[in-house]
This record gives structure tokens, sequence and C-alpha cells, in this order.
């Protein structure tokens, strides 16, 4: 799994909004994590279609030799709803609002906005779908809350819990996924300058 690079939303220090395209640091940090990945055999592609993990996949498949993509809705970040566009700062105090008034914050969401339950759900049919087809080394392009999903779920880390680690732009995990689940890097940045 990679998380896409960095965005121009995540340079302005706001919550993304559907449509946020990479920043040029973005770009190489994208090119930098695409030299990693070729010392990989992938076998397939799939990315978020969102612009900011498309151009991440779209990059990283050119310079790892990966002729096709498949762009999939189910691992697109969790709905932000009302949060998209505030900032990163401002965000994080309505969202401690939100969970401090919340008896189950696992089910409730924002305005507009995806709960971490619908979210999961979402994606982890897709993951599980996938995984059951056996096609080889996939690499996944998504978001930090997504990929923390992904990670978090198929190493058995809690719901709740989910959450607490970070995925920085371009960070990359790889869990070999046989009878059982061994992490192999774990949100790793060590590639990057």
């Amino acid at each position: 799994m990679v998380r896409h690079g960095e965005s121009k939303a995540n340079a302005a220090g706001v919550v993304s909004t559907d449509e946020t395209p990479l920043s040029d640091m973005g770009r190489k940090e994208v090119k930098q994590t695409a030299l990693e990945l070729s010392k990989y055999h992938l076998d397939e592609l799939y990315s978020s279609d969102l612009p900011r993990a498309a151009e991440t996949a779209q990059i990283i498949a050119k310079e790892c030799g990966i002729d096709d993509i498949t762009y999939v809705k189910a691992l697109r970040e969790a709905g932000s709803g009302d949060y998209s566009g505030l900032s990163q700062e401002e965000a994080s105090i309505k969202f401690r609002e939100f969970i401090e008034a919340s008896d189950d914050h696992l089910l409730k969401h924002p305005a507009g906005g995806e709960s971490v339950i619908e979210h999961r759900d979402r994606v982890m049919e897709f993951v599980y779908r996938i995984i059951a087809e056996e096609k080889g080394n996939i690499l996944l392009v998504a978001h930090g809350g997504t990929n923390k999903i992904i990670f978090g779920t198929l190493t058995g880390i809690p719901l709740k819990e989910i959450h607490k680690g970070y995925h920085a732009n371009c960070s990359v995990s790889i869990l070999d996924i046989e009878e059982e689940v061994e992490v192999i890097l774990e949100a790793d940045t060590s590639h990057l300058d």
C-alpha cells in the first residue's frame, strides 16, 4: 500500500476535497517512492479514483513499467462531509467535539460524511475480494485513512485504535498475506529525501 503524494490541500494544511491534486512536492515524493517500488515485482495496481491518488498511481505505473491501473471508488478516503476545506486544526477541534458528544463515534459521521464503520465496510469489501482472487503482488494506492483501515483490519488492530497510527504521504506498507498476515513494512518513508 502507498499513500498518495503530498496534495495541494496537504501543503495548505486543509482537509482535502475530492478534487484535490498533487503538489509539486507530492510529485517529487511519488517519483522517489516509485524508484523504491521498482525493486518489487508488481502484478496488479489498484488506485483510488480521486485525483491525488490517481496521479500518484500513474507516476508509479510509468516508473515501474506497469501497463494497467484499475481505478476503484472503494479505495477513496472517508467522506469528510462538512469538514472538507477546513484547516486541519479547525477540523481536529470539530472532530474532537464530535467524538466527545457521541456515545459511539464509529457509527456517527459529520453532515454529508461517512462513519468509520461505513468507511471500513466499503474499503474492506473490495480488499477481501482481491485477496480472494489471489492475483499475486498487488499495489494499492489510496489515502491515509484508507490505508490505516486496510492495515489495521488485516493485522487485527481494533477499529477504535486504527486511526491512532500515522501513514504519511508516500508511506509504503507491505503485508505478506498467506495463511497469516505478516507485516514487512509499516508506513515506511525511509525512501524519501
